[in-house]
């Protein structure tokens, strides 16, 4: 059985501490970043590209991955939610998603959103899913329009600043324009864009094609205050791909703030010639999937 958390996570530090949990038993792990009032934030990582960031009842999933099919399967078979796995892992790890506010995902190969729709339905009854307009044809078929928020019309990129998604009273999300890197001999795998919903659900990982690529920038209100600023993208690009507008970040103000916390994956570093994600400050964390 594939082992869900094993991975590592380099921490950059700066500031006070900030608890990082993760569903093992070493238990909590100190990341450090500057000062959160109120309410305090904690981050869990789900083990395969999923996090859990949470303020209160304020509660943010990234997209994650338990049904993990193998390499082979995913070349020769058939790639689909393994329902009973999300469940038994979600129930061992002893994490309830039922209260999640809003799911996030990048971009539509498989390894970010085979497994969401189902979590969507079963275990974050509330939740809106924010994703790329490739990616909401390609699940068409599970019937969760009215759940879904295409990000592509209100993206900004790193000189002009976006259109913020207002999620409930305490969350606000804005999409940037991103990339996705090579795969492999800088190739990149299952590339392309979808204009139309599809009848069926993929079932090919050549299905699960990739679209626009973004990364997130998230806010954590208080009384209509930002508390709390996480930067999250799931995919190495080339910078500037990715980068946060300077207009957004300083100097500081009441609708201005350096990023907190960022997330970032790790794998295909070596597919690119810089990262896109500056440090703006704060703590980055990374991880992406664990074997």
């Amino acid at each position: 059985m594939r082992r869900l958390v094993g991975l590592a996570l380099p921490l950059l530090a700066v500031g006070c501490s900030l608890p990082l949990t993760r569903p093992a038993p070493g238990g909590p792990i100190p990341v450090a970043c500057c000062s959160v009032s109120g309410a305090p934030v904690e981050i869990t990582y789900l083990g395969i590209g999923g996090w859990v960031i949470r303020r209160g009842d304020v509660v943010l999933l990234t997209a994650p991955l338990f049904s993990d099919p193998s390499l082979l399967r995913t070349g020769l078979d058939e790639v689909a939610p393994d329902t009973a796995r999300i469940d038994g892992m979600l129930d061992t790890l002893g994490v309830d998603l039922g209260d999640v506010s809003a799911i996030l995902s990048g971009h539509g190969h498989y390894d970010h959103l085979v497994d969401v729709p189902f979590v969507i339905t079963r275990h974050a009854p509330g939740a809106r899913f924010l994703l790329n307009r490739t990616s909401a044809h390609q699940i068409a078929a599970w019937g969760l329009e009215d759940r879904l928020v295409v990000v592509d019309d209100s993206a900004g990129d790193a000189r002009t600043a976006g259109r913020w998604i207002q999620v409930g009273d305490g969350l606000r999300v804005m999409p940037l324009h991103s990339a996705h890197a090579p795969q492999f001999a800088g190739n990149l795998l299952f590339h392309g864009r979808g204009d139309r919903d599809m009848a069926r659900r993929s079932r090919t990982a050549a299905e699960w094609l990739d679209g626009e690529s973004f990364a997130y920038l998230v806010d954590f209100l208080e009384g209509g205050r930002v508390v709390f600023r996480l930067y999250y993208q799931d995919a190495v690009a080339e910078a500037p791909a990715g980068f946060v507008a300077d207009s957004l970040l300083w100097p500081e103000g009441p609708d201005r703030r350096r990023v907190d916390v960022a997330i970032l994956v790790p794998s295909t570093y070596a597919e690119v010639r810089s990262r896109a994600a500056r440090t703006y400050g704060g703590a980055t964390v990374s991880g992406h999937r664990a074997s």
